[in-house]
């Protein structure tokens, strides 16, 4: 019987982990997705929040070069959660998606940022390859 518990078979990486000190948009570490055989789910901590608001999109790439917004029917969750405060007790704004392109990035808008914060996304997938 295949051994299925959480240690095995999540991968997480952490695709930023920065502090943002102004209005802009950041893009994260671009994630390859070839051979993995499920979707991902990024969530997005403030652990040094000082002011301003933070939410996450995804774009997707055949090339990783040239990239797009993802279609709304392959995400999975609300694009709508911003973090306006210091995560706590495990809130995280989340969000996910399923793509058919090989590559996958989150990009960070940020609002009303005159001090900046601290931020950590973490990408989560199933952490088996299929055989090539």
């Amino acid at each position: 019987m295949a051994n299925r518990d959480i240690k095995n078979n999540i991968r997480q990486d952490i695709i930023f982990n920065d502090s943002i000190n102004s209005d802009t948009l950041t893009n994260c570490t671009t994630i390859d997705m070839q051979g993995y055989n499920a979707g991902v789910m990024f969530s997005l901590c403030a652990a040094n929040y000082f002011d301003g608001s933070y939410s996450i999109a995804i774009e997707d790439s055949a090339d990783g070069v040239t990239f797009a917004a993802i279609a709304l029917d392959k995400v999975l969750g609300n694009y709508g959660t911003l973090v306006t405060t210091a995560n706590s007790l495990g809130r995280l704004a989340t969000v996910g998606c399923f793509s058919t392109n090989r590559y996958i990035r989150v990009v960070i808008t940020s609002t009303a940022v005159t001090t900046g914060s601290s931020l950590i996304v973490v990408a989560s997938r199933k952490g088996d390859k299929l055989p090539v």
